[in-house]
This record gives C-alpha cells, structure tokens and sequence, in this order.
C-alpha cells in the first residue's frame, strides 16, 4: 500500500471514530438525559418545547454535515470553479427544508401551511431526519466544474 492510499485510510478511520463518538454522545445526551426521570428538561421533551426541538435540529444537522464532509473535502481538493446545483437544492432541500421547520411554524399560521397536520403528527424523527437530509444535499450541492 502505497503512502497516499495509508494516508486516506488514516484520515477515513479517525473520520469515523469521531462520528461514532458524536453520534453516542450527542444520542446519550439528547435522549437519555431529556427524557430520564428527575431531569430538568424532562418537561421540556414532554411538552415538545423549542429548547428540544433546537437541539435535535442542531444535532441532526451536524450529522448531515458530517456525512457531507468527505465529498466536500475531496470535492474542494479538484480544480475548478465553484457551481452549486440549483436542481439538487429545489428538488431534495426545499422539500425536506419544509418538512423540518413545520414544528416550528406559530399556531396562529397553520391554516396557512398545507400538510401540517399530517407532516406535525409523527413526533420529531421525520423533522431530525429532514433536517439531516437538508444539510447533507445542501453541502453536496456545491461542485466544482472545470473553467471555460
């Protein structure tokens, strides 16, 4: 095995130990501390408050971020200019953008907003997931094509 190929398998494993790390803990503190009993914030996960709602967006989304990372590392490396894929963004991060920011839509606006009651009904894992979604194709959406 040559140096570059050590050099990628290195740079792959220490990516993915530290992505194990922050999905344990981020999981293990977001879940199990919001939702053990005596917590301080167990009235915030049950009454779905926007405190709870922040974190799991936050954290969702740094898990898109960082499922994004190598191709966006690998990507930047190639010469070429900057382009970003409007079709990618219209067709997979406005709907999925959309699909996220429902439980944060006001009471007053939700005859405003179509689906909400069927995209609100599920509890939060369809917005974490949309939200990682969001992130991860919005940070591949940037490529790099070759100068004219």
């Amino acid at each position: 095995m040559n140096t570059k190929n050590k050099n990628r398998f290195i740079a792959y494993l220490i990516y993915i130990v530290i992505f194990i790390l922050f999905l344990k803990y981020g999981y293990e503190y977001g879940f199990y501390n919001l939702q053990r009993p005596g917590s301080k914030y167990l009235e915030y996960y049950l009454f779905g408050r926007k405190v709870v709602y922040a974190y799991l967006a936050f954290y969702f989304a740094l898990i898109g971020l960082m499922l994004a990372l190598p191709r966006f590392i690998s990507t930047g490396k190639k010469p070429g200019i900057w382009k970003f894929d409007w079709i990618v963004f219209l067709a997979i991060c406005v709907p999925s953008l959309y699909v996220s920011i429902t439980p944060w839509i006001p009471m007053e606006w939700w005859h405003y907003w179509p689906l909400r009651g069927y995209l609100g009904q599920g509890g939060t894992l369809l917005q974490n997931l949309t939200v990682t979604l969001f992130t991860y194709f919005f940070v591949i959406s940037f490529n790099k094509s070759e100068a004219d």
